[in-house]
């Protein structure tokens, strides 16, 4: 049998990152040893299927990837971008929280947050980070013009809140957000959640134990 690195390898080379579903599907011949770097061709064949705009492949390819290696930090960074892609912000929040858990020195994971927050409307949280990522040097120019576009575009800041100046203090603020994020999201969800009404006989058990859920 051919070798399923191998042949993910070559398929990527070829420009078909969907094939990579079955090259490394879950139950594909995979030693313990070679998790990681299936994982990790998993992350380039779901980057590049983004890339061309196929965001269904992409993150089918990307959670295949995270199943390898939970602690791949590229497959928690893509499924975020993936998550945000679509506007799912409480996704990409839990995937980002993952991320930075993992790497919680690093300004990255951030940076994502800040864009999270910009897209949620959070403007306390994007003041509270933009201007610290803004002049990191530990981020690329493009992560710092990014961050500046952000800061940008936010409301002017109230008087009296904190300015986010230390890792330790970027850490603790976006965490911060994440968990108020969590519990806004948590409570739109339980607000949205449509009554259900169930139809039923009076003989009929299934009929008694659905309306006993």
């Amino acid at each position: 049998a051919p070798n399923p690195l191998s042949a993910a390898r070559a398929h990527l080379k070829s420009g078909a990152p969907d094939a990579l579903i079955i090259d490394l599907a879950d139950d594909a011949p995979i030693s313990v040893d070679q998790r990681a770097p299936a994982a990790a061709l998993l992350v380039e064949a779901a980057a590049q299927s983004r890339r061309k705009h196929d965001g269904i492949i992409a993150l089918q390819l990307a959670q295949m990837a995270h199943r390898r290696d939970e602690k791949n930090v590229e497959a928690l960074h893509l499924l975020g971008e993936l998550a945000l892609d679509s506007r799912d912000d409480a996704e990409a929040e839990r995937w980002c929280t993952a991320w930075q858990a993992l790497l919680p020195e690093s300004p990255t994971p951030a940076l994502l947050r800040l864009r999270i927050a910009a897209d949620e409307g959070d403007w306390d949280t994007v003041h509270a980070l933009a201007g610290s990522l803004a002049g990191d040097a530990r981020l690329s120019q493009a992560e710092r013009r990014s961050a500046k576009a952000i800061l940008a575009k936010a409301p002017p800041q109230q008087a009296g809140l904190p300015v986010v100046a230390s890792d330790d203090a970027i850490h603790e603020a976006a965490l911060a957000a994440a968990r108020d994020r969590e519990l806004g999201f948590a409570a739109r969800s339980a607000e949205a959640a449509p009554a259900v009404t169930v139809y039923g006989t009076s003989w009929c058990g299934f009929c008694k134990k659905a309306r006993a859920y």
